[in-house]
This record gives structure tokens, sequence and C-alpha cells, in this order.
């Protein structure tokens, strides 16, 4: 387990509070990393209102109001860390105003994922195989291709991928070692033997004197690629595929690269005859999730998506679907 982020300095009113609230998370063994960077935003909010160790009404409220544009799950996760604040900052014999639960809504919108064609997955792959050299981002060329096809072929998020360091890609076995993940569960993860000889060819290019700390996807400044130059390219490829894209809410998202993944891994089992409710279990280690029920619904998603298989599902795994509304 990697853990080497650097705390982050609060300079509001509350500043020990959060750093204190911070300290005691992470000694019960939580990351708290999206959470710190939240409570840095609020640090900075909170410096035009007159708080001096006191989490005020005015101030709390001023937080709590949702903004143009802003999604329910974004929304609910700016005030859902207040709320833990508060009641931290309550705990330890303080004021503090805590934000109402029925402000806010905690149940977001179920976004349909986009799955990709293999016929779409080709162009996406062809596309990036030819993106030009770019002098501001010298590597992206070499990055993008190889990222695009990690992320579907290891079912990867975005931030695992772009926060993979060399001594974290095996050349030799063919094994990525993903840690702090987005639920702070470390995992192996194997690859194709075709994305194996992709890494070698483009680790001989890249990272012949590199050091095993540095990021694999890595910018000529030594920061790893970020997500959003990784988005932008992903946009631009859309456009050249012809793949029609309907916004960041709609997409197709990066995202969508590993619900691909997932679907296309359960249609090959589900048409092989393979036994779905002990291969279930591996498909969700190999994704990283914490619960049945984040891999489970990728079942409902391959039946809808190809009906010519939804008998051979619902016989062989009826039970484990969950229904429309999850």
């Amino acid at each position: 387990m990697r853990n080497i982020k650097k705390p982050i300095d609060f300079s509001g009113g509350l500043a020990h509070f959060c750093t204190q609230f911070i300290a005691e998370k992470r000694n019960l063994g939580y990351f708290y990393n999206t959470e710190e960077y939240l409570l840095k935003r609020f640090d900075q909010f909170s410096q035009a209102y007159d708080c001096n160790d006191v989490l005020t009404k005015d101030l709390a409220l001023a937080w709590a109001q949702k903004r143009p544009n802003e999604s329910p799950k974004t929304h609910a996760s700016r005030l859902t860390i207040v709320r833990q604040l508060g009641v931290f900052i309550l705990r330890n014999g303080q004021t503090a105003y805590i934000i109402p639960e029925n402000s806010y809504s905690k149940k977001c919108s179920n976004h349909t994922p986009h799955i990709f064609t293999m016929k779409e997955l080709n162009a996406l792959f062809s596309k990036a195989d030819n993106l030009k050299l770019d002098l501001h981002s010298p590597f992206r060329h070499l990055i993008i291709p190889l990222m695009f096809r990690m992320l579907y072929g290891c079912g990867l998020r975005v931030s695992e991928a772009t926060h993979l360091r060399v001594c974290d890609v095996n050349l030799v076995t063919g094994i990525l070692t993903i840690l702090d993940t987005k639920f702070e569960k470390d995992r192996l993860v194997p690859m194709d033997i075709s994305l194996t000889k992709r890494c070698r060819t483009y680790a001989e290019r890249l990272h012949r004197i590199s050091k095993p700390d540095d990021f694999f996807f890595q910018t000529r400044d030594g920061e790893h690629f970020s997500r959003q130059s990784v988005y932008n390219a992903f946009r631009q490829l859309l456009w050249k595929c012809g793949i029609p894209y309907a916004g960041r809410t709609y997409g197709p998202r990066l995202h969508d690269f590993r619900h691909t993944q997932a679907v296309h891994c359960l249609k090959r089992w589900v048409k092989n005859g393979h036994e779905l409710s002990s291969a279930l279990p591996v498909l969700s280690t190999y994704l990283g999730h914490t619960t049945f029920e984040g891999t489970s619904r990728y079942l409902r998603l391959t039946a809808e998506l190809y009906p010519d298989i939804i008998a051979a599902v619902e016989v062989k795994c009826g039970e484990l679907i969950p229904g429309g509304d999850t």
C-alpha cells in the first residue's frame, strides 16, 4: 500500500479542526484524500466568513447552496464532508451548525453507461495510434493508445491508470499492481499478452532510465498524466470516430471503457457456458468492487444489450440480476 501524498495546509478559521478531523480519519485507517481536497475547498470558501473556531449557520448554509450545473452526487459529497466535520467539532465540545440531511439528496441519478461495440473500440484505438506529436505534450501520442487499451483491457478506473508507477507494471509477468484505489482496496490485475507486449514497447521508449517510483504515464515534468488530458484526447477521438457525444452527464465517458470490459467479459462467459454464480466473484475482485452489488448490475446491462443471450443469463443467474431501478 502506498500513500505518499503530502498533507494539505488549511488556513481558514476552522483550519485546526480540519487538520484534526483528517488526522483522526487516517488514524482509523481511511485514506481520505478526496475528502481532504473537498475540505480544502471548504476551508478556502470559509475565509469570506467570520468563523473563528465556529462552524456558523451562515457559513454552512452558504456552502450548502447547490451550484449551477452541479450534479447531485457532487453536491452531496460537498455537504456530507462538512456535516461530518460539524459532528467532529461538536464531539470535541465546540460549536457547530450541522447541515440537515434532508437539505440535499444522497441518492444520485443512475447513469446508463455507453457500452462500446468492438467496431467503436477498434476505431478509437486506430485513431489513437495515429495521434500526431504534440510539442506541448510530447508523450501524449504514446500514452493515449496504451492507456485507452489498458482502461478497456484491464477495466481500470482512470485515476488508477494515471497513478500507475513504473514499479507497478510488471513487464515480465504482465501483472499490474493497483494501489490506493477508490475503496482503499489494493489488487493485482493480470494483462493480456498483447497488452503486456505493448507495455514493454512503451517502457523501452520512455522508461529506459526511469526510477521505479516514476509515473508510468508521465509528463515531461515528471508528473502523472492528468485525467483532464486523457479526457481531452477522448473527446477528440470520439469526434474523429463519429461516435455521438451527449455531454459529461450522458457520455460516452472515459469510465465507460471499464463498463464495456465488464459487459463484454460477462457476454463471453455466458456464451462459453461458464457458471456465473462462481465466476462473478472473480470479476468483482478483478474490478476492485467492495460489494457484489456493484458487479451484479452488469448482468442486467449484458442482458439488455444482448437479447440473444438474455435467456441464458436468466437461467444461469436470474436471482442475481438486480432490478431495472438499480
